[in-house]
């Protein structure tokens, strides 16, 4: 898991095995590491059970794993939910009893450690006990995976969480499909005198140039006198 895999299994495991296949024409310990069927199985498991969003991206790590060869395209799918950890140790640990029981052993390390990697190296009359510890492993470990996984009741009781539905209740938006009214807007804070709100204060009368002022012509002195002109001479006032 923490991408060793093939260091231990080139530094250590292939040595031993290469002296071990010298004397007795195959060894288990080319199957210990290369087994794709804990990985594989892992992944099954993912797709069934997974979380939604990762499903659509398991098929294509499944052909790479399974038929490449490339074993470190699932461990981040472990990594995300380290108890699988769990899984690939009862997958990896029963394939290796099987091929033990069944006397399998390979002729070579398959590189990658893909299925057609692994009937190429596999010797006569043996492919019947290298194929049972592939599928023993997978079984178990999708078994087990599945288990800690929960059959996918905890995705099907969480619904994947779409772009749209982000963010705080009151900006949520709506999806146009849903056909669901829009969310109320926060409503904004009160203003400290209270509910009511300080409006600008109005512009003065003076200052504020009408229509009527503007188009009617000036006044005559003679009308803005308190009399009329032909009663002006007279003394008298002009009544209203």
């Amino acid at each position: 898991m923490l991408f060793l895999n093939n260091a231990i299994n080139q530094g250590v495991l292939t040595p031993l095995g290469i002296a071990e296949s010298a004397e007795a024409g195959k060894s288990i310990l080319f199957m210990i590491e290369t087994n794709p069927g804990p990985g594989f199985g892992i992944l099954i498991a993912y797709l069934l059970f997974g979380p939604k969003a990762l499903r659509p991206t398991v098929p294509g790590a499944m052909i790479i794993h399974f038929l490449g060869g490339i074993h470190e395209i699932y461990f981040p799918y472990v990594l995300m939910k380290p108890r699988l950890i769990l899984a690939a140790i009862a997958g990896g640990a029963s394939g290796v009893g099987t091929a033990s029981i069944l006397n399998a052993g390979l002729v070579s390390t398959p590189s990658p450690g893909s299925i057609f990697a692994y009937l190429a190296v596999t010797p006569r009359g043996g492919y019947f006990s290298v194929l049972a510890a592939i599928v023993v492993a997978t079984g178990v470990s999708f078994a087990v995976a599945s288990a800690l996984l929960g059959f996918g009741r905890g995705e099907k009781d969480a619904p994947l969480e779409r772009p749209e539905d982000a963010g705080t209740p009151a900006q949520r938006v709506p999806s146009p499909r849903s056909g669901a009214a829009p969310a109320e807007r926060p409503a904004e804070p009160a203003s400290p005198r209270g509910d009511r709100r300080s409006l600008p204060a109005p512009h003065p009368a003076s200052s504020v140039p009408t229509s009527a002022s503007s188009s009617s012509p000036a006044t005559p002195e003679w009308a803005a006198a308190s009399c009329w002109p032909a009663s002006c001479a007279s003394g008298s006032r002009r009544t209203t």
